[in-house]
């Protein structure tokens, strides 16, 4: 504790100055969370210290590797699991509610989902393209729901697509969720052992339990199910698909009349309003997706004296824009690289996939001509069909009916610009060869 406070104070930042720099970078952390941490003995939990090193200007990683080696230290000295310590109150940890929320049309039938009497645990998964809102999505209706859980409420990050940060083991899952429930976490050998004391716990508590950012299937599997009478959400950019007993909730674009109601809640002098034209060009610019929507709100915000117009402008160079689409933290062009993390082997069938996506940036439309995609690859159209299914796998295809494939604009541009070599890669590593 006393290095965090040395960080804050050497950063020259308030606990409110704090909270706002944490929430703009997409890790809401209130400023009485960030003072109880720093108050008390014990160990920050994950998140809040990866969004308090974060907002004071420092990369997280190794400080959430010496607070996970602390920890396991404490278990080494204290074996076993204790009693979890009595809550004065049950604990609601969920993320507060951004203002600039919109009616996902998803969000009645998750609501009926989570609330609806049932037998055994529930577990629900969001999944969708980078950028489509999933984690607004578990978060707002989580907080619609909270009351049906009296036993409180957990939220993790699993940082799965975290941008140069390594996702968390399911042991180290299980472990940050057994502090969050006042327990000591014992010498977890193995992520089965960890995620069975978590389920003791919570044998006889009614929790909801958001688990945002999941990496793989891998990674939750262990986890689930998270206690008889625990509702789970997951989100995550894959399917998760072969998770058991799931109930499953692909997010994809907003609509038109979504996607301005959004621009509306950002941006409330009158400029969505006056420009309608703009605005419609703006939205399809942006993929009708609601993170580049709200970088684009953010930045107009930030900008009085541009006029939507203006913002279309800079949109409009196809050679920019993903640069354009940059804010405080929040850069979709590296958002959209950590989905080719799960492409990073170097195997054959990797490599196809990966070429598979760079061709489709080459193609004249968003629609996906498989024999255009042969002829690019100069593969049988077996190998090119199976490779578009993993890209769908990923959401970064849509597949809305049986062989048929559609890429959304943005994600088109970056596959174009990730098969170009003077573009360089943003996943971490150098790309294959172009597709000829």
């Amino acid at each position: 504790m006393l290095l965090l406070r040395q960080l804050k104070e050497y950063a020259g930042l308030t606990f409110r100055d704090i909270e706002v720099i944490a929430s703009s970078k997409g890790h809401p952390l209130a400023r009485s969370t960030a003072a109880a941490a720093l108050a008390r003995g014990g160990l920050p939990r994950p998140e809040v210290v990866s969004a308090f090193v974060e907002a004071c200007g420092t990369d997280p990683t190794q400080w959430l590797r010496a607070r996970n080696r602390i920890a396991m230290r404490r278990s080494v000295d204290d074996p076993g699991l204790g009693s979890p310590a009595p809550h004065a109150y049950p604990p609601q940890q969920l993320p507060p509610l951004v203002h600039q929320l919109i009616e996902r049309a998803e969000l009645p039938d998750m609501s009926k989902a989570i609330t609806t009497p049932h037998d055994g645990p529930r577990t629900i998964v969001i999944s969708g393209a980078p950028g489509t809102g999933k984690s607004t999505l578990a978060v707002q209706v989580a907080h619609r729901c909270s009351n049906h859980f009296p036993d409180g409420q957990l939220y993790l990050n699993l940082l799965g697509t975290a941008p140069e940060r390594p996702p968390l083991t399911s042991t180290e899952a299980a472990e940050a969720l057994l502090e969050m429930l006042g327990a000591r976490p014992g010498q977890m050998v193995t992520p089965e052992r960890a995620a069975t004391f978590v389920r003791d716990i919570l044998s006889d508590r009614q929790l909801l339990i958001i688990l945002d950012d999941a990496a793989s299937v891998g990674q939750v599997r262990p986890l689930l199910p998270l206690g008889s009478r625990t509702t789970v959400v997951l989100t995550s950019r894959t399917r998760l698909a072969s998770l058991p007993g799931t109930h499953l909730v692909t997010l994809g674009s907003l609509s038109t009349q979504a996607a301005v109601a959004l621009l509306r809640t950002m941006l409330t002098d009158g400029r969505i309003e006056r420009d309608a034209p703009a605005v419609a060009r703006l939205i399809h610019l942006c993929g009708h997706l609601a993170l580049p929507l709200r970088i684009a709100a953010a930045r107009l915000a930030a900008r009085p004296g541009w006029s939507v117009s203006d913002m279309v402008d800079r949109l409009g160079d196809e050679d920019r824009r993903l640069d354009e689409l940059r804010v405080e933290g929040l850069d979709l062009r590296a958002i959209l690289g950590v989905s080719l993390r799960a492409l990073r082997d170097v195997d054959d069938e990797q490599q196809s996939v990966r070429r598979t996506f760079h061709a489709l940036g080459q193609l004249p439309t968003s629609h996906i001509d498989l024999s255009a995609v042969t002829g690019l690859l100069g593969q049988p159209r077996t190998v090119a069909e199976a490779a578009i299914e993993q890209l769908v796998d990923l959401n970064l295809v849509e597949s809305p009916t049986a062989g048929s494939y559609h890429l959304n604009p943005l994600i088109k541009l970056f596959a174009l610009q990730q098969s170009m070599p003077s573009r360089g890669a943003t996943d971490g590593r150098h790309e294959v060869a172009p597709v000829r």
